[in-house]
């Protein structure tokens, strides 16, 4: 009998221990990166990571180890309290990602909790995802999100796909309230393109408005339809639209001659009668119509179309997707300012003074010494008539120089640390600056 109870006695202790355990895992996380799961090779990205909290209070770091490229990394440290039963999404903006699978190197593992923190703390299990792996994709491949309640009847703006040469990404946003539609720049940085169809700009918050124009300044392309909503609820961009639109006209379909088969237009072909605002280029002329046309604004351009993307005529010409991108001024191209690059530039030593040493000076100073440690130290000894003492001043004297030249050469690495900074931009039309800033931060300890 008095088994069976210890035996009992043992099942509710490992139950209440097991129960014990399983709350202390009690950190539960989800993942999304990128553009509808897609992140491009060498360019910034978005990691929202959701922590929801089934357990007692966490107070600590949340660490994020994500691989910027296959020669990169980087080592983020958040401060984190979360309460039981709360639930809090952090938006992480990285220079780029690249998936551990793509390179086969296995643990894709790149989130960490420490209760207390990273310095001293207890490395916490968790539960859900422990990292991403996202479609991998090319720099010249399109991220688009078009804002619109009809989808179906602009799905043809897809038909760019054919002439682009590379993958592109459509999403459609149907409110102001989608997940991408942000109100941080950054959250931005992935999509190339937006267009507003149906849904005005002006009924987007302030800050969502301003992340769309920054997103702008730093090269995104926005685009407006010719609706009534995307002409008088332009909001921040009222002053920067490119055309006033009239009425609607009809144009001669022998005007399409290079994107359809004209025996196949049936049907009259009518857009926006438009006059061009003043800083503003034309982007699609055809025989002295104007169908779109663009303001620069940064690195980026503000475009307007004068004939409606989901016209059943216009969407049914064999190179729709061709006049679409070339209204858009889309280039295939890849950014000039990728990470690759960047970090590239760590390896040019050459571009901070300080780490340069003449080579004559070291030659010259290598005379100086042969000069002072030979003749020079023998005839102030044989004056002096020490020469029996030369075995002893030859390597004080050469101990003695090697300190002083490495406190001289290094005294700046030794007694205090340094950041080298260095900047290149380029002066936009508009008076913005557009360029990469890189800060280089090195101490002075192991």
């Amino acid at each position: 009998m008095k088994k069976y109870i210890l035996f009992l006695v043992s099942i509710v202790m490992l139950s209440v221990s097991y129960k014990a355990y399983a709350e202390e895992q009690s950190l539960y996380v989800e993942a999304e990166i990128g553009f509808e799961n897609r992140v491009k090779h060498d360019s910034p990205t978005v990691l929202n990571v959701t922590i929801t909290n089934n357990g007692e209070s966490f107070s600590g770091d949340f660490v994020v180890d994500a691989p910027v490229n296959y020669n990169l990394g980087s080592g983020l440290v958040f401060p984190l309290d979360i309460a039981k039963g709360e639930t809090k999404t952090i938006p992480i903006y990285l220079d780029g990602f690249i998936s551990q699978n793509y390179y086969g190197s296995g643990n894709s593992d790149i989130f960490y909790f420490y209760e207390g923190g990273i310095e001293k703390g207890k490395l916490v299990e968790y539960d859900g995802d422990s990292g991403v792996n996202p479609r991998m994709i090319s720099p010249m491949s399109k991220t688009m999100i078009v804002l619109t309640t009809r989808p179906d009847e602009l799905s043809a703006i897809e038909d760019m796909r054919k002439v682009l040469g590379e993958d592109l990404v459509t999403h459609y946003a149907t409110s102001k309230e989608d997940t991408y539609l942000v109100d941080d720049y950054r959250g931005l940085s992935h999509i190339d393109i937006i267009i507003f169809d149906n849904i005005a700009m002006q009924d987007l918050s302030e800050r969502q408005q301003q992340a769309i124009y920054k997103w702008v300044q730093t090269g995104g392309v926005l685009a407006f339809s010719p609706t009534e909503l995307a002409k008088s609820g332009a909001g921040i961009f009222k002053e920067d639209m490119p055309l006033q639109l009239g009425n609607e006209i009809t144009v001669p379909k022998e005007i399409f001659k290079n994107y359809a088969n004209l025996d196949a237009v049936v049907n009259e072909i009518k857009i926006y009668e438009s006059n061009i605002a003043k800083d503003s280029m034309p982007t699609l002329q055809l025989d002295g119509y104007t169908f779109a046309a663009g303001t620069t604004i940064g690195q980026g351009k503000v475009i307007q179309f004068a004939f409606p993307l989901y016209d059943a005529v216009i969407t049914n010409l064999r190179d729709y997707g061709q006049i679409v991108k070339n209204s858009l001024k889309i280039e295939n191209k890849v950014n000039t300012s990728s990470v690759s690059e960047v970090s590239n530039w760590t390896y040019l030593n050459e571009l901070f003074d300080t780490f340069n040493v003449s080579v004559w000076v070291l030659i010259g100073g290598f005379f100086v010494y042969m000069i002072i440690i030979g003749p020079v130290l023998y005839r102030v000894l044989k004056k002096k008539d020490l020469r029996e003492k030369m075995w002893l001043y030859i390597p004080v004297i050469a101990v003695v120089t090697s300190i002083m030249i490495f406190i001289i050469g290094a005294k700046d690495r030794i007694f205090t640390p340094q950041v080298q900074q260095m900047a290149v931009f380029e002066m936009n039309d508009d008076g913005s600056l557009q360029g990469t800033y890189i800060n280089s931060i090195m101490s002075n300890r192991s």
